[in-house]
């Protein structure tokens, strides 16, 4: 055969071929995989089905969109509740008061010895009676300083560290501590014989004068009076109150740290009354 004649024939011959070839693969083997595959869907579909809860009349099983309704609801139902303002707790004596000193007695027994201490503060007189107990068993003295005599050093320290137990104390809570028990603080008062007086103007009275007490800006000199008692050289500062003179004997630090603290009490005292009035 003509070798021309044999190219044309092969040429010619082979596409038909090569397409027949594919028709035939594909009908034999991809068709039968591709049922084989669809019977394993259908299959596993089956099993699921298997699986899950059968629909009851009293119990249809719950849809996405229920179980998004039923969380959107409760999400709304929290909002609603922190929208809602909650009743303020009150404040306890604990709370605020939190140094060592302040567990020596029950918190009505404070009560009793603050209104008394205010009395006492408040008509300028030294509060034994409520404090008595606080003295410190160290004399007052006094050193020579730049060639005058002035509160020692160990002298301003007898009372440090109640000073600072009053610092210490945060003004804000104390001053709503107070005005939640102002009613009992004023039932108190009745029953201790304070008759006529309420606890609000009381401790007014008692703040103010420590806030409004002269502290001057050195530690004052002394000079020794009749029977060796030291008293102030400065005349103006020997006619304050006993309780006043008795602060500059803590020291002029001491002395400005109560003012402060007074001043701040003070000032929000009346801010807080005067705002519910």
């Amino acid at each position: 055969m003509d070798k021309k004649l044999l190219k044309k024939i092969l040429l010619r011959g082979i596409p038909p071929l090569a397409v027949v070839a594919l028709m035939l693969y594909y009908t034999f083997y991809v068709g039968n995989n591709a049922g084989k595959l669809l019977k394993e869907k259908d299959k596993q579909k089956q099993e699921q089905e298997q699986l899950q809860p059968k629909e009851t009349p009293g119990n249809p099983p719950a849809s996405p969109t229920t179980e998004t309704k039923q969380q959107d609801k409760e999400i709304t139902s929290s909002e609603q509740q922190a929208a809602v303002p909650q009743e303020e707790q009150p404040l306890t004596f604990q709370q605020v008061f939190t140094g060592e000193i302040w567990r020596d007695r029950e918190p009505a027994q404070w009560q009793k010895l603050f209104l008394a201490f205010a009395d006492e503060a408040a008509n300028g007189v030294l509060p034994i009676k409520s404090c008595g107990e606080y003295h410190s068993e160290l004399a007052f003295s006094a050193e020579m300083r730049n060639g005058e005599l002035h509160v020692s050093s160990q002298c301003a320290d007898r009372y440090a560290k109640y000073v600072k137990l009053l610092c210490n104390v945060e003004t804000s809570s104390a001053v709503k501590l107070f005005l939640q028990q102002r009613s009992a603080l004023d039932a108190l008062l009745q029953e201790m014989g304070f008759t006529g007086l309420d606890s609000l103007t009381l401790t007014r009275q008692a703040l103010a004068v420590f806030a409004d007490m002269p502290v001057p800006e050195e530690d004052p000199a002394l000079i020794k009076g009749d029977g060796g008692i030291y008293i102030w050289k400065d005349t103006e500062l020997e006619r304050l109150s006993p309780i006043r003179k008795m602060c500059l004997r803590m020291g002029v630090k001491n002395a400005r740290l109560i003012k402060d603290k007074a001043t701040e009490i003070l000032s929000q005292i009346t801010e807080a009354t005067e705002i519910k009035k």
